[in-house]
């Protein structure tokens, strides 16, 4: 026989299989709840304690809100309750935690509505979408916003969400081709027992434009002894900035511009800025004031004719004194009965400006620093 073996002590183990369950949960004054349970007790396994957990969701994470309660005692009370809580109970000996019980949800009495949304602010881009966010309520029972759209500030605002938004953005898609300049939003904050917030103040957005205005009409071209007379309607548009006026001839066929009206105000134009017998073509520009553009396809031409004898205006010879710092102008005045003449300049992109009066002597300088950029001369009688 070998020698025995090393002494082993063994001992039974009574863990806890059961839950147990929570018999009352409920808030007397809304203010704090009341958890109580039956004494448990399980065949040859003790009883050394309790523990209650709570949640905010049925079947979501449970934190330990009192972690030691002794066997003895059978109720216990969540001073700081949440306004939605659920409540679980669980058993512990020596040899371990029993499972824990079925959820018992108590709900606080919620009749206070969250504060209106507030920095309400939007961003919208030419392909119709409108980016819109707020400042994010601070509430602990926030569920989400509401947001409504219309396309008047007095007219009854619609909802475009079908369910609450979680967070404080929220993207819009709006149609652009439309005689409706601007959008209304509003934003309505829910909590979770579904109490609704004052509407936000009302937020107005400039819809993009992307529609070009109707092309102005020139209905009338004549030339006179001044010059070529326009007149010209515009369209209905009411957000117009400017009409834009260009001139080509058959010596220059690129239109250039000659002339820029005001488009609510100015409904005709004489060009008096002719040097020249010729045929003249005009087109018209309307621009709004997003930069969209609109002009006539076929421009109109008139020929214009006034003999030399009859001009008003006079094309001096011009030479560039670079030392004495002058422009020399020269002319044949001997015919002229006028005692002075009017001296315009230009340069290539601007239209003719009145320079100052000179004497018709035939002969005049300009100051060369002064009018360093104009290149072309004329004198009216």
């Amino acid at each position: 026989l070998s020698p025995p073996s090393l002494v082993v002590t063994a001992g039974a183990r009574f863990p806890l299989k059961f839950a147990p369950r929570i018999n009352k949960a409920l808030s007397p004054n809304n203010e704090t709840v009341q958890i109580s349970w039956e004494s448990f007790t399980q065949d040859n396994a003790p009883v050394d304690g309790y523990r209650i957990w709570r949640g905010s969701k049925y079947d979501g994470s449970y934190e330990p809100l009192i972690d030691s309660i002794a066997k003895t005692q059978l109720e216990v009370t969540d001073k700081q309750p949440l306004g939605t809580g659920y409540y679980r109970l669980q058993a512990y000996n020596i040899y371990g935690n029993s499972p824990m019980s079925t959820p018992i949800m108590v709900q606080l009495i919620d009749s206070f509505p969250p504060i209106a949304p507030t920095g309400l602010k939007a961003l919208a881009d030419t392909t119709g979408h409108v980016h819109l966010t707020w400042t994010a309520n601070t509430e602990p029972d926030m569920f989400g916003y509401r947001i409504f759209r219309a396309n008047s500030a007095v007219e009854e605002f619609a909802q475009i969400t079908h369910k609450p938004v979680p967070i404080n953005a929220f993207e819009d898609t709006v149609d652009l081709k439309t005689l409706t300049k601007k959008i209304y939003y509003q934003v309505m904050a829910i909590d979770m027992r579904q109490n609704q917030s004052p509407f936000s103040e009302i937020l107005q957005v400039d819809r993009p434009d992307i529609v070009p205005p109707v092309p102005p009409y020139i209905y009338l071209a004549k030339a006179n002894d001044k010059g070529i007379e326009l007149r010209w309607h515009i369209g209905a548009d009411t957000d117009l900035d400017k009409l834009v006026l260009f001139r080509a001839s058959d010596k220059s066929t690129q239109f250039a511009i000659v002339h820029i009206a005001q488009p609510y105000t100015d409904t005709l134009y004489c060009d008096t800025t002719l040097t020249s017998n010729g045929i003249y073509a005009y087109r018209l520009m309307a621009v709004d004031k997003t930069g969209n553009e609109a002009v006539a396809n076929t421009p109109v031409s008139v020929e214009y004719k006034k003999s030399e004898e009859e001009s008003d205006w006079i094309t001096p010879k011009v030479k560039v004194r670079k030392r004495k710092g002058v422009v020399e102008l020269r002319w044949d005045g001997s015919k002229l009965n006028d005692r002075y003449l009017v001296l315009y300049g230009k340069n290539k992109q601007e239209n003719w400006q009145m320079i100052e009066r000179v004497k018709n002597e035939g002969f005049c300088e300009i100051n060369l620093l002064v009018r360093q950029n104009i290149n072309e001369f004329i004198l009216k009688k």
